[in-house]
């Protein structure tokens, strides 16, 4: 039996519906890569949140042991403090912030038992100020997806509630605050 070859309709016909597959697979592809990204950031913001219910729950004595009114650990700094994309916490310029243990040693970090280990998009920050009933806290991540510039950002708020004397407990804001999820 003698194999025939391809005909140039055949091939202009095939090629015409592997380029329409990839017009739509690709796109639907790259939001998903995309969403699995953001889901990252959402479960580090998650990891704050609890660590900040334990935090505001948990007597604090001061230096000489006296009792401390209930609060949130105070602000830390944006972490990494360089972008993801190309700049020095991206040493192979691979558009994610390379795993620094180092760079997570503030004092707030170490408050919350927080670090990102594996490499990553997004930059985190922690602002926590007041005590009691004032006490309050946001927990921030920002990424640049794609390395335009344009970041997302995902926020959780929460503020401190007594519960007697000595006690307190976190009170969560209803959700998350999303900017340009997918910027």
């Amino acid at each position: 039996m003698q194999r025939r070859g391809w005909t140039l309709f055949e091939v202009v016909a095939l090629t015409a519906m592997v380029a329409s597959v990839a017009v739509v697979a690709i796109p639907w592809v790259s939001k998903r890569i995309d969403q699995s990204r953001t889901r990252v950031a959402i479960d580090n913001i998650d990891k704050l949140v609890r660590a900040s219910a334990v935090y505001i729950s948990t007597p604090l004595v001061d230096p000489s042991g006296l009792p401390l009114q209930c609060q949130f650990p105070g602000p830390a700094p944006v972490t990494p403090a360089d972008s993801c994309c190309g700049g020095s916490a991206d040493g192979d310029d691979d558009g994610e912030c390379d795993p620094d243990p180092k760079a997570w040693d503030a004092p707030t970090w170490r408050a919350l038992g927080f670090a990102v280990t594996e490499p990553h998009r997004f930059v985190y920050s922690y602002a926590g100020e007041g005590t009691g009933d004032n006490a309050r806290f946001a927990a921030t991540a920002q990424g640049d997806l794609d390395c335009d510039g344009q970041r997302s950002t995902f926020e959780r708020t929460g503020s401190g509630v007594r519960k007697g004397k000595d006690r307190c407990t976190l009170r969560l804001a209803p959700a998350f605050t999303i900017r340009d999820r997918l910027e």
